[in-house]
């Protein structure tokens, strides 16, 4: 595919987005207790816990957020890079993905013998009825929420506590940035594959190596299920599932 995965970029001031400028600002505003303070530990524990846990979500929220508005500016060009509208049959069937290797070397050390394969074709995902036609939105749009606050109780009170709360949330902040941007990328990943599959399984039909996938329509006037009737139901289901074919049948065919 010719969209590349890392093309969203870090924007530089990301380490000091106002979202996260605020939460590092949180304070407490509750007096400490003498038993808070021999219990001085815990509460450090406490609150750099929630420190992890607010700066994480709210990396994830904004990072993705950001991914989100990037994939609304190049939505034409996602649309047409990955467009499944080629891979319907019938209205109904979304034909299989199928992933091809090759110079496939396998070892098997307890038969003392080696295989060296040129090509490895592999069914991926079989064919399946669907209701709409597949689109990149269902494999990259996400949106998460930001985190709820934490109880005042667990915000910092002390420089001290400052200080480890500052720290915590950085360090959670960053963590769900790297992660939005994990997401993000196998998201795409299996986006491509799923796409990269089924051109390779159209172009292997053509060469007549696949024989191909078939949808069954059963039309019924009227049916009956317990207490409800239904009336022009029509049933769709696969009728064959796409198979290989013997060598003898294969055929050329001219690909750019």
């Amino acid at each position: 595919m010719d969209f590349a995965v890392a093309e969203v970029s870090i924007p530089s001031g990301m380490a000091s987005a106002p979202v996260l400028t605020e939460l590092k600002s949180l304070r407490g505003t509750k007096e400490e207790s003498a038993k808070e303070k021999e219990e001085g530990g815990l509460r450090y524990k406490a609150i750099r816990q929630e420190g992890l846990r607010v700066g994480a979500q709210s990396g994830l929220a904004y990072r993705y957020g950001l991914i989100m508005q990037y994939l609304h500016k190049v939505e034409p060009k996602l649309n047409v890079t990955y467009s499944f509208n080629g891979f319907i049959k019938d209205g109904r069937l979304l034909v299989p993905a199928v992933v091809e290797v090759r110079n496939k070397f396998q070892l098997d050390p307890e038969k003392g013998e080696a295989r060296v394969v040129r090509n490895a074709v592999t069914v991926e995902e079989e064919a399946r009825i669907v209701s709409v036609v597949p689109t990149w939105r269902d494999y990259l749009w996400q949106e998460y929420s930001m985190p709820e606050m934490p109880h005042p109780s667990l915000l910092p009170r002390t420089d001290a506590e400052s200080l480890a709360w500052s720290q915590a949330v950085d360090q959670g902040w960053k963590a769900g940035v790297s992660q939005a941007d994990e997401i993000y990328s196998d998201r795409l990943a299996q986006l491509t594959k799923a796409v990269e599959g089924r051109h390779t399984y159209i172009t292997l039909e053509n060469k007549k190596m696949f024989s191909p996938a078939s949808l069954r329509v059963v039309a019924n006037k009227v049916t009956f299920n317990g207490r409800t009737m239904n009336v022009g139901e029509t049933i769709y289901t696969v009728g064959n599932e796409a198979g290989y074919t013997p060598a003898k049948d294969w055929a050329p065919v001219w690909t750019r």
